[in-house]
């Protein structure tokens, strides 16, 4: 996993356009987990 993309996720949770997330669960791993559960779906 791309740092840069991890310290962006970090940079937008800690700016104003997050200020209503809250006890979310936000996966930055490039799409990894989406793909893996579309599979469980199909």
């Amino acid at each position: 996993m791309d740092p840069k993309k991890i310290a962006l996720a970090i940079v937008f949770l800690a700016s104003e356009k997050a200020c209503g997330i809250n006890g979310i669960v936000m996966f930055v791993d490039g799409g990894t987990d989406a793909l893996l559960n579309m599979e469980k779906v199909y």
